[in-house]
């Protein structure tokens, strides 16, 4: 008899869970965002990869050319990692907000502005892109560009100024 009394008296509850509040809501549009994956979203992980790769060009060209100053490395690291993260976090919430397509213009245009600082780098490094770098030097970002000009000249030339000079 008590277990027919136990049947009768048992309810099901079901387990409501609530509806995050606060920063938990903020968390839970980023978290959801990027659970779905950033396949709609290719520019802003490019954006991503790209401050990554200045980040370790703008390093590697420092170390290069025997240029390296802590201050620097502190001020560009800072500068690009807090790209990194507004770009990483504030996306989210502004698809969340319907703000998706004013944004990835945004996006774009830092895409352009990285690209040209990582071509600048590559230039110092000594790799050239013979167009592209001519064009971006010219017309877009001359202030990243501290390469010289006689890295622009035909290798022949060089070959023969050195036969002359002996």
């Amino acid at each position: 008899m008590l277990t027919l009394a136990a049947v009768i008296t048992q309810e099901k509850v079901t387990y409501v869970k609530p509806e995050p509040d606060g920063l938990m809501h903020i968390l839970h549009i980023i978290g959801n965002f990027y659970e779905d994956g950033i396949d709609d979203h290719l520019a802003v992980f490019a954006l991503l990869v790209v401050i990554v790769f200045d980040i370790l060009l703008g390093f590697s060209r420092a170390w290069a050319q025997h240029s390296y100053s802590s201050s620097k490395f502190r001020k560009g690291l800072v500068s690009h990692v807090a790209m990194f993260l507004m770009t990483a976090l504030a996306y989210p919430l502004c698809v969340f907000a319907g703000l998706g397509v004013a944004v990835d213009a945004f996006i774009i245009s830092m895409l352009f502005a990285y690209g040209s600082s990582v071509l600048a780098n590559l230039s110092a490094l000594g790799v050239h892109i013979p167009y592209i770098d001519k064009f971006i030097r010219q017309n877009i970002d001359t202030d990243k560009f501290d390469v010289d000009k006689a890295d622009y000249t035909n290798n022949d030339n060089d070959e023969e100024k050195t036969d002359e000079t002996n």
